[in-house]
């Protein structure tokens, strides 16, 4: 068990050398296409980070970064970069994500970034799937590759990658404090993602974990698996992982409605009044909707996403704002292209996670965050990196004035070490 730590050299920040990706390992023909199709020219120093070692295919990796610094592009970029133009008798690469908006995503990268995009498929949702010719590379969801494999559909006996991409969200280990019963409840019932990996651990392939909350509760579970042997943990997380050059361009406010007013977040906890304060409406009310769209007024939203809970109907709140002249779009409807730079995008945390929706000017999330994990996806889905660096952003959090709300929120900011600023338009 011990092995796995003691066998792992972790990367902090270093400096950059500034490689090009040619240099890292990508074919010439992919480094053309990187330019024509998405005017990237550099990797960001979490690719040449962990590039050359999944180009070279021998050793495994456990990668942990911000969000939006281009881990899942990078990956799917080394994958596009080995997809050959032969027939295949077997898949060798597996690129397995938690859900389809961003399988159908990465697969619409490798569309551009390969020039044999015939040798690849995109597997999430329940669609017929022609299998007579056999791609050399799948990406998909977990319950839908599994259900491929077990069906013998899917032939993986030469496989040489497999990726697990957002691990925390696709293996949904119990929290921290779960109880015994939630903690056997979940060892009873393993996810499809765990089925798969522990299914194909018996080949001999290179393994890359990744997620950008890949803590230490996880490492250690995948250590008990024995999915990952000897890996090179690439870990590009320092203190706050929404800190340094990011929070200077990202805005973070939390604004609090009651039943007569909308006011900003007190800034310390000290200031927070009392617990006995309650409004008795919930996170869909018509209050907070009027909010929403107030802010759509003031706010220069291009592209924005607005997060609701995961027990919240995407449709009812779509439909809610439209009473408030907004119009609104289900993230599952984004399918990668060009979209209108004024949209509003409705979405849960899970369909949303991983999903890079260029130039998110705005997020907007309903309610309190489930966890501090749930706030780092969420905000991250703005402020992402470019050809040009990290955009700017805001982040905005409408939360009930209801308990202690307040109180968890500014614990929840000290514990990222995110500056909260005051919002100008309201008190």
């Amino acid at each position: 068990m011990m092995m796995l730590y003691h066998s792992t050299r972790s990367i902090l920040k270093t400096k950059r050398c500034y490689s090009t990706f040619e240099n890292l390992g990508i074919s010439p023909l992919t480094c053309q296409k990187l330019v024509s199709n998405f005017n990237v020219t550099r990797p960001t120093l979490a690719q040449e980070e962990f590039i050359p070692t999944l180009v070279q295919g021998r050793r495994d990796l456990l990668l942990r970064d911000r969000t939006g610094t281009g881990k899942t592009f990078g990956t799917a970029l080394t994958l596009a970069s080995a997809i050959p133009d032969s027939i295949c008798k077997s898949v060798h690469a597996l690129y397995i994500v938690p859900n389809q908006e961003l399988a159908f995503q990465i697969g619409s990268w490798i569309q551009q970034l390969t020039t044999h995009d015939h040798n690849f498929k995109v597997m999430a949702n329940t669609d017929h799937f022609d299998l007579s010719v056999v791609p050399h590379t799948v990406v998909g969801t977990p319950a839908r590759i599994l259900d491929c494999v077990s069906q013998g559909h899917l032939p993986v006996h030469a496989l040489e990658r497999l990726v697990l991409d957002e691990a925390d969200q696709a293996l949904s280990l119990p929290k921290r404090y779960a109880t015994a019963r939630q903690q056997h409840k979940r060892a009873a019932h393993p996810k499809p993602a765990e089925i798969l990996l522990d299914r194909l651990s018996t080949l001999h392939h290179q393994t890359m974990i990744s997620s950008a909350t890949l803590n230490r509760p996880l490492r250690y579970f995948l250590a008990q698996k024995g999915w990952v042997k000897d890996p090179l943990f690439v870990d590009l997380v320092q203190g706050s992982q929404l800190d340094d050059e990011r929070n200077a361009t990202v805005q973070h406010h939390c604004l609090v409605i009651s039943d007569d007013a909308i006011r900003n977040i007190e800034q310390s906890k000290e200031d927070v009044v009392s617990k006995d304060k309650q409004v008795h409406f919930d996170d869909i009310d018509d209050r907070m909707m009027e909010s929403l769209a107030v802010l759509q007024e003031i706010e220069p939203v291009r592209n924005g996403i607005l997060f609701v809970g995961p027990t919240v109907s995407v449709a009812s709140v779509k439909n809610k704002l439209a009473e408030h002249g907004i119009t609104a779009q289900d993230i599952k409807e984004y399918n990668g292209g060009p979209k209108s730079k004024d949209t509003l995008w409705i979405a849960t945390e899970f369909t949303a996670r991983g999903v890079d929706i260029p130039g998110v000017s705005h997020v907007f999330i309903l309610g309190k965050p489930v966890s501090v994990t749930s706030y780092l996806h969420m905000a991250g889905r703005t402020g992402r990196f470019g050809p040009s660096g990290f955009a700017s952003g805001k982040v905005i959090n409408l939360v009930r004035e209801h308990g202690w709300t307040e109180s968890k929120m500014l614990n929840m900011y000290d514990l990222l070490n995110i500056p909260i600023e005051k919002y100008q338009h309201v008190e």
